[in-house]
């Protein structure tokens, strides 16, 4: 059982690290003169303290996968426990996308670098999921989906 909550925790912990690296990243982009004045900039500043926070919340689950360790299974709301920020990461990445494809905002400095970084933020999300998909267990409540 360690193992596998071992490679679990690893498996999601990974692209966990690259959302808020990308997060992290474009928030700098945000906070730079030229940007604060955007269009929609509050929208995007939320939303990416949305993601960080989701995403955080994720790790932290993960992180308190060692006090079951040594149980014969994992919890049956383990995979219902991830998805859901997992969902909020993926909405708020949605949202972002479509601000950023209004026609004021092609023109921002920075444009392809702030849609690359929600796409691999997008990317990675499916990847999380995708683990915790595998993990078994009831099927997760429906959350929706948000990625295009």
């Amino acid at each position: 059982m360690n193992q596998l909550i071992g490679r679990i925790a690893h498996e999601i912990n990974n692209p966990l690290a690259i959302i808020n690296e990308e997060a992290g990243w474009m928030q700098d982009i945000l906070n730079r003169k030229d940007m604060i004045g955007i269009s929609n900039y509050n929208e995007l500043a939320e939303s990416l303290i949305k993601i960080t926070k989701q995403a955080n919340l994720c790790k932290e689950i993960t992180q308190n996968l060692g006090k079951y360790s040594l149980m014969d299974q994992l919890p049956d709301n383990l995979k219902d426990d991830i998805n859901k920020p997992l969902a909020i990461i993926s909405k708020e990445a949605w949202a972002m996308q479509n601000i950023l494809c209004g026609k004021e905002m092609a023109n921002i400095s920075n444009y392809d670098e702030l849609t690359n970084s929600l796409q691999e933020i997008t990317k990675q999300a499916d990847r999380c999921k995708s683990v915790a998909d595998s993990i078994g267990g009831p099927e997760p409540k429906e959350t929706g989906s948000y990625t295009q």
